[in-house]
C-alpha cells in the first residue's frame, strides 16, 4: 500500500513518500529514501528530467485542472519529457512503480 504525505513546512510541491509491506501487521509507515530523485531544470523550457534510481512502471504530467497532459509507460533511472507543446504554468509529475509513488511539482516558464 502507498501513501504520499505532505511534509509540514515546506509546501505542497514536497511530498513524502511512505510505503507498507503487505505483510507488515503493525500498521507502521516507512518513510523512503527520496534524496536519489532530481527533477531538473525547473523551472523547465523545453524539457524536463528525472532521475530517479530503479524501474518504474509509468509516468503522468498533470496541470493545474487536473488533466493529465503527457504521460508514457515504463522507464528506469532516467525520464526526459519533451514540454515544448505545453504551455507555461505549473504542473505535476506523478511517477508509479510496484512499490511507490511519487509526485513532483515543476513550471513550464519561456
Amino acid at each position: 500500500m502507498i501513501r504520499l504525505l505532505a511534509i509540514p513546512g515546506h509546501g505542497p510541491s514536497n511530498l513524502l513518500i511512505v510505503r507498507r509491506a503487505a505483510s507488515e501487521l503493525s500498521g507502521q509507515w516507512v518513510p523512503i529514501d527520496a534524496d536519489s530523485w532530481k527533477l531538473y531544470p525547473n523551472p523547465a523550457t523545453l524539457t524536463v528530467k528525472l532521475e530517479a534510481d530503479g524501474d518504474w512502471e509509468s509516468y503522468k504530467v498533470v496541470d493545474v485542472q487536473g488533466r493529465v497532459v503527457a504521460e508514457g509507460g515504463q522507464f528506469a533511472n532516467q525520464l526526459n519529457i519533451n514540454t515544448a507543446a505545453l504551455p507555461n504554468g505549473l504542473y505535476r509529475l506523478v511517477v508509479i512503480g510496484r512499490e511507490m509513488a511519487r509526485s513532483m511539482a515543476f513550471q513550464i516558464l519561456r
